[in-house]
């Protein structure tokens, strides 16, 4: 920038890109490359190499330096859980606070402590809102198995190897990246239920024989957002005898544990499994004092700090994402305690997103929309950020409203996507959703599961149905059944539930549930997809469909139900349902 800013001023100076790239900024370059970080140039020096008048005004406030203040007892509580579990022991440990108080943050500064240890390993990921993937609750969990297998020796590895790798390979493919799970084992191929089972006992086999040699901790946080199927991945790892030994963090919302379909199964399986240490850890706001320390430690010296950091902390009322924010909107907003007070979070996130510029403003609300992780490129082209308007990024996290890795962009917290969600019309968040789909389609094979969201927010529903019935079905070749029949149901939903809708999605939809073992919501949807079958004049898959749902209905103990439906499919073939066995011996015979 000050290059091109003095030869736009100066046009003969020696400054000038074609003179200065290929010797002053290469010998720059390999001067702040220099292992040691004492060698390598200054800011000032940096600029007096380029020949700059005078620094450029930056364009917002420093970062506050990071700072940890409080939550000693809870840190205390999970180092204890830890060690009673590297002790041989599985132990469970529930998070729990409301929105913004820093279980996030707790939990994190724990797993950096533990993870400096060289016989600990740490898998950790979190769910999502949006995301529909088979397993959410562990799907980031077993991308960080995966990763760790792949960094072992190949007889590490193998040692670790449960016997049914197949069928741990078909519930979670990620693993095949692991060279060593990539290979058949030759066992039987069972039905859909039995495989399921057999995954799930492998990965349990495979978690235990980790934990076996060194310290394991699983981490999920925001488990809110998980689904069915995980909690009962999840209550099986954890069955007693002979559960894994390991730690499991599970962090949540508290508002959230009843209305979750993923927390309210997974608390009560907890209480049903007998001598499993499950610890409570509940993470209450921050102390006036520890507030006032955190937000005096992260504000700009000057006479007002001290002061400034009470009215904060009184404003914050031991919110932990609310006292950040309230710090940053000081930072930027100047001076004086009147600042922090009487303020809302919404207005303090409101006015972060107020003060950016076009290009950084449309990545936020895109990131916003997005609701989870999504690659770089993509959120850029979703943006429409032109190539001057790439810095939007550096933006973005200069104002600490964005986080993720080098490959991924997500929003800080929930609660800026929120906020900056509600902010936009509706006509623009169809829009938006729109231009979402568009860029998943164009840079790469998108998943269907996120597809079907933006179509669907985007006024689509036809598209939107086809995509989920697509998720559906991957979700049922992962085993996940539950995930499966509630995808069906949307699909089922958007097409309209008439005669018009494809019959084979009610049959799928009656298999994920006979594979659940509800055998009367399995009967009715084979019974209405046989009704469909029959108006199409398809009447052997009718008579199949019919004597399917009986099958279920006299496995759950429906007779009545279920014997009437198999005299009306025997009728069909030319015969009728005998009252003895002896009687349906003797017409066997004949």
């Amino acid at each position: 920038d000050v290059l091109r800013a003095k030869q736009l001023r100066d046009p003969p100076s020696p400054w000038s890109l074609d003179h200065a790239i290929p010797e002053a900024l290469d010998r720059l370059c390999r001067a702040l490359l220099a292992r040691d970080p004492a060698a390598r140039p200054s800011a000032t020096e940096v600029l007096a190499a380029l020949g700059a008048d005078e620094p450029p005004a930056p364009a917002a406030p420093a970062a506050p330096p990071t700072t940890w203040v409080g939550r000693t007892s809870e840190l205390e509580a999970l180092g204890q859980a830890f060690a009673a579990a590297k002790g041989g022991r599985t132990v469970v440990t529930l998070v729990h606070g409301g929105s913004g108080v820093g279980k996030s943050a707790l939990v994190r500064r724990a797993l950096e402590e533990l993870a400096r240890d060289e016989d600990t390993v740490v898998l950790a990921g979190r769910c999502y809102e949006r995301e529909l993937v088979p397993y959410r609750g562990l799907d980031a969990v077993i991308d960080a198995l995966t990763r760790h297998l792949a960094r072992l020796p190949a007889a590490a590895v193998d040692a670790l190897l449960p016997r049914d790798t197949e069928a741990l390979t078909r519930v979670f493919p990620v693993l095949r990246r692991v060279p060593a799970l990539d290979r058949p084992t030759r066992r039987p191929v069972a039905d859909a239920q039995e495989v399921r089972r057999r995954a799930w006992a492998a990965l349990r086999e495979l978690l235990g024989r980790l934990g076996d040699r060194k310290g394991l901790v699983l981490c999920i946080d925001d488990l809110q957002w998980g689904d069915e199927d995980s909690a009962a991945l999840l209550l099986t790892l954890l069955a007693q005898p002979d559960a894994p030994p390991l730690l499991l963090v599970a962090s949540y919302r508290s508002e959230d544990a009843q209305g979750s379909p993923c927390l309210r199964p997974f608390l009560e399986g907890l209480r049903a499994i007998p001598d499993l240490d499950v610890r409570t850890l509940p993470v209450a706001p921050l102390a006036e004092e520890d507030a006032r320390a955190l937000a005096h430690a992260m504000l700009p010296e000057g006479p007002e700090r001290a002061s400034l950091a009470a009215a904060i902390a009184r404003e914050a009322a031991g919110n932990a994402f609310f006292l950040l924010a309230l710090v940053e909107h000081v930072r930027q907003a100047g001076p004086g305690p009147a600042r922090a007070a009487g303020v809302t979070l919404e207005e303090v996130l409101r006015a972060r997103v107020a003060r950016l510029e076009e290009g950084p403003r449309r990545l936020l609300e895109t990131l916003a929309l997005a609701a989870r992780p999504i690659p770089r490129h993509v959120a850029n082209a979703a943006a429409g950020l032109s190539p001057a308007e790439l810095g939007a990024e550096t933006t973005l996290r200069a104002a600490h409203l964005l986080r993720g890795r080098a490959e991924e962009l997500e929003l800080d917290h929930d609660r800026i996507r929120e906020v900056v969600a509600a902010a936009l019309p509706p006509d623009a968040q169809r829009e938006q959703h729109a231009r979402l789909v568009r860029a998943l389609e164009d840079h790469g094979d998108a998943d269907p599961e996120i597809l079907a969201v933006h179509l669907e927010a985007s006024g689509d529903r036809a598209r939107a149905a086809v995509e989920l019935e697509r998720a559906a079905r991957r979700a049922d070749e992962a085993l996940a059944f539950e995930r499966a029949a509630r995808l069906y149901r949307r699909a089922l939903d958007l097409r309209g539930d008439d005669g018009d809708a494809p019959h084979e999605l009610r049959v799928r939809l009656g298999d994920a549930l006979a594979n659940l073992g509800r055998g009367r919501a399995a009967a009715d949807a084979y019974l209405r997809a046989a009704d469909v079958a029959h108006g199409r004049g398809e009447a052997n898959t009718a008579l199949e469909l019919r004597r399917r749902a009986a099958e279920q209905l006299l496995r759950i103990g429906e007779l009545d139900r279920g014997l009437a439906t198999l005299r009306l499919v025997l009728e069909q073939i030319g015969e009728r349902l005998q009252p003895t066995p002896r009687r349906a011996l003797l017409a066997l015979a004949w």
